[in-house]
């Protein structure tokens, strides 16, 4: 007996596209899968990454702020020595005075001088 070959009736034919189109359609899934798959290890690996720079980071500021800190009691300290000197306008009211009272440039007098200047002028008004 001779087989005769099966007639493709059109109900086949739709079920034969149908499957070729679910095959298709589970092989893109598949493939965006893989790509959630790998597009979520590489978020996992950013978070990682991220919390790292962010401890680094956070970390540094702990510095920065210790040195600032250290900076400031610095300048503090200096501010409290500063004031155990003397101002340069103080130095020059002192440079003054003992420009006033030097006697080796002053011609002070003594008072036996002012004894004689005032009996003199008493003289002259009588």
């Amino acid at each position: 007996m001779v087989e005769k070959p099966v007639p493709q009736t059109p109900s086949l034919d739709i079920l034969s596209e149908l499957n070729r189109r679910v095959r298709l359609i589970e092989t893109k899934f598949e493939q965006f899968q893989e790509k959630i798959n790998f597009l979520e290890k590489e978020i996992i690996s950013l978070k990682n990454d991220l919390k790292v720079h962010y401890h680094f980071a956070q970390n540094k500021i702990q510095e920065i702020s210790a040195k600032i800190e250290l900076l400031l009691k610095e300048i503090r300290d200096v501010e409290t020595s500063l004031q155990d000197y003397v101002k340069k306008n103080e130095i020059e009211k002192i440079k003054t005075m003992i420009e006033i009272f030097n006697p080796l440039k002053s011609n002070f007098v003594t008072k036996e001088e002012i004894e004689t200047i005032l009996k003199e002028f008493k003289i002259q008004k009588e």
